[in-house]
C-alpha cells in the first residue's frame, strides 16, 4: 500500500512538474496574444513567424514557406519589415564592424546580413547574449521579438518610464498638466441615463488610445485626482525597491450632484456640473489612473501592503503625518486578474465607441440588472463587453457604503 502510494505521489509530481512548464508563459508571449492574437507553435517555421510579423507591421513579408527556422533568421525578417531597413542600406563595411565591434559580437554571413543584423542591435530588436547563430527560436524568443517590432511600430506597451526612472516625476507631471477631460457625446448620454434611472451610481469615460497594454497578469490600475499624491506613491515604491513600469490613463468620472452639498461652481476644464432636469445634476471630473506593471507577483502583493500603511486613512489613532499627500479613506486600485483575500471581484460593464469606452462598476448581486439595462439601451452595432475585476478591499466597502 505504502508503495502504490508513494507510486501515486511520484506521478502527481511529474504532471504538475510537467503541466506547469507547458502552460506557463512569458510576459511577451501574454501581450503578443492580447493585442494581436498571435500564439506561436513548439516548432516554428517560417511561416507561421512571418504571418506574425505582417499581422504587427501591416506589411506582407514576402518569400514565406514553411521551413522552421533560426533565431538569427527571425531577427533578419523581423528588422527587414520593422520599418528601419533603409537605415541598413546606408551602413557602409566600417559602419557594420564598428557596431558590431560595439556590441561585441562577431557575425560570419554576407554583407547584406551583417548589416541587417547590426541595425537588429542598434534600435534593440536583439542583443549581444542573444544574437547566438546556433541559437534555437522558441515561442519565448520569438515573442520577445515580435514585441520589440510591435514597440518600434508604436503597438506595444505605452508608458511614461518605470519607479526607478530620474526623470519620471517630471513626465508625470507633464501628463497631468496636459490632461484634458475625455468625453463622448453617445457615451455621456447613456451613462446619464442610466445614473438616472439609478442603475448605476456612476459611470467613467476612456480615451482608448492612451491604453498601458501592459501585461495583466503584473498589473493594476490606481485611481486619484491628485497629481501631487500620484508622484509621491511613485516616490513611495521606489524607497521600498519596488521596479514597475509607469503610465498615466486619462478618465472623466460622472457621477449624481446633489444641491445640498453646496452651490454649483463655475465650469473648468477639469470639472464642471451639468444640469439634467430641474432635479437632477451630474458632475463630471477629470481623473485618471496611473498604471503599473510589475516584475513579479510578489511585488504586486507589497503594493497593497504600502498602500495601506501609507496610502489609506484609518480610524484608531494612525499617525497621519507618516501618510503620503491626499490619502484617502478608500484607496481604489483593480486589475484583471484573479487574486488573494486583499480584494474582491465585482463586474466592470465596458461599452465601447468610436475610440472611447464607457465603464461602470457593479457589484455581484447588480450585474444582471445591470446587464439587461445596457441591453435594452445601447444602439445595435455598438460593443458591450464585461469582464471581472479584482479591487481592493477598502474599496469594495466603499461600493457597499461602509465608511472605511
Amino acid at each position: 500500500m505504502k508503495k502504490n502510494n508513494l507510486l501515486l505521489s511520484i506521478i502527481l509530481l511529474l504532471f504538475f512538474l510537467l503541466s506547469t512548464s507547458i502552460f506557463a508563459t512569458t510576459k511577451d508571449q501574454r501581450i503578443v496574444k492580447k493585442l494581436f492574437n498571435i500564439s506561436l507553435s513548439t516548432k516554428i517555421t517560417n511561416k507561421e513567424f512571418s504571418k506574425a510579423i505582417t499581422t504587427i507591421t501591416g506589411v506582407e513579408v514576402k518569400n514565406m514557406n514553411r521551413s522552421t527556422i533560426s533565431y538569427v533568421d527571425a531577427i533578419l525578417i523581423a528588422t527587414t519589415y520593422s520599418g528601419y531597413v533603409e537605415v541598413a542600406n546606408t551602413y557602409t563595411e566600417d559602419t557594420i564592424n564598428e557596431i558590431l565591434k560595439s556590441h561585441n559580437v562577431i557575425v560570419k554571413a554576407d554583407k547584406k546580413k551583417r548589416a541587417i543584423l547590426a541595425l537588429a542591435l542598434e534600435i534593440d530588436i536583439t542583443d549581444r547574449d542573444s544574437l547566438n547563430i546556433n541559437k534555437k527560436l522558441t515561442p519565448e524568443n520569438a515573442s520577445t521579438i515580435l514585441m520589440k517590432v510591435a514597440n518600434l511600430k508604436g503597438k506595444g506597451k505605452n508608458y511614461l518610464g518605470d519607479t526607478f526612472s530620474n526623470d519620471i516625476y517630471g513626465k508625470l507631471w507633464k501628463a497631468f498638466n496636459d490632461a484634458k477631460m475625455p468625453k463622448n457625446e453617445y457615451l455621456m448620454k447613456l451613462g446619464n441615463k442610466a445614473i438616472e434611472d439609478k442603475i448605476v451610481t456612476g459611470y467613467g469615460i476612456k480615451d482608448v488610445s492612451r491604453k498601458s497594454n501592459f501585461d495583466d497578469e503584473l498589473s493594476l490600475r490606481y485611481g486619484h485626482n491628485n497629481y501631487k499624491h500620484a508622484t509621491q506613491l511613485v516616490a513611495l515604491l521606489k524607497s521600498h525597491n519596488i521596479h514597475a513600469l509607469i503610465n498615466v490613463e486619462l478618465s472623466s468620472s460622472a457621477y449624481e450632484y446633489l444641491l445640498e452639498w453646496g452651490p454649483i461652481v463655475e465650469p473648468t476644464d477639469s470639472y464642471y456640473i451639468e444640469k439634467i432636469n430641474n432635479d437632477f445634476y451630474i458632475a463630471h471630473a477629470l481623473g485618471f489612473d496611473i498604471v503599473f506593471e510589475f516584475d513579479s507577483k510578489e511585488d504586486m502583493d507589497k503594493f497593497n501592503e504600502i498602500v495601506l500603511e501609507y496610502a489609506k486613512k484609518s480610524t484608531g489613532g494612525k499617525d497621519i503625518s507618516k501618510l503620503i499627500f491626499e490619502s484617502w479613506w478608500q484607496p481604489y486600485f483593480n486589475t484583471t486578474t484573479m487574486q488573494g483575500d486583499a480584494y474582491k471581484v465585482i463586474q466592470n460593464n465596458i461599452v465601447s465607441i468610436e475610440g472611447y469606452e464607457l465603464h461602470t462598476s457593479s457589484l455581484p448581486e447588480d450585474t444582471t440588472n445591470v446587464q439587461e439595462w445596457l441591453k435594452k439601451n445601447v444602439d445595435k452595432g455598438v460593443k458591450v463587453s464585461y469582464e471581472n475585476n479584482w479591487v481592493n478591499n477598502a474599496f469594495f466597502r466603499f461600493l457597499n457604503g461602509e465608511s472605511e
